[in-house]
């Protein structure tokens, strides 16, 4: 759930160009949560906007052709989600917050986001897993070791860029 109400904050944050704050009132008001997983939720939300920068220039790495802000909202902030926790959270194992963001895609997203999102971090966590160690420092610092994997056959399906 805390997941959930983070996407659901940050979708309010990036599309309907809402202050942190009152999309945070609003979780407070509107989701019931327990007051771990509302901090969670609270947390995922501000250090994604705290590094969106560095993490949206990992996902245009990442996804070959694809303008990050062209992507559907739900795929742009999973993905958001998904990295930030990939980078920053070594105490959640890389595999749960692929199924975590992909299960999420599935629900709130379209057709391909679940393939999309999947197809995505799944190369990220491949790349990771290849480095020699743990990600210390910042995403960007890590991220320099990165090098995206250009195989056409696992390019993923791009979901349906939202129409504005």
């Amino acid at each position: 759930m805390a997941r959930q109400a983070a996407l659901q904050m940050l979708f309010q944050i990036d599309m309907g160009q809402v202050p942190v704050n009152e999309a945070v009132d609003w979780m407070r008001d509107s989701v019931s949560l327990d007051p771990d997983m509302e901090a969670f939720a609270v947390e995922l939300v501000r250090e994604v906007i705290s590094n969106q920068e560095e993490i949206d220039s990992l996902i245009a790495r990442y996804s070959v052709g694809w303008d990050v802000d062209r992507m559907a909202g739900v795929d742009r902030n999973l993905l958001r989600l998904g990295i930030f926790e990939m980078f920053y959270r070594d105490d959640i194992p890389l595999a749960v917050t692929i199924n975590e963001m992909v299960e999420l895609g599935k629900r709130f997203g379209d057709v391909n986001s679940g393939r999309f999102i999947n197809g995505i971090l799944g190369k990220i966590k491949k790349d990771i897993e290849a480095l020699d160690g743990p990600i210390d420092g910042s995403l960007s610092e890590a991220a320099e070791g990165l090098e995206p994997q250009n195989e056409e056959s696992e390019q993923p399906a791009p979901a349906s860029p939202e129409e504005g």
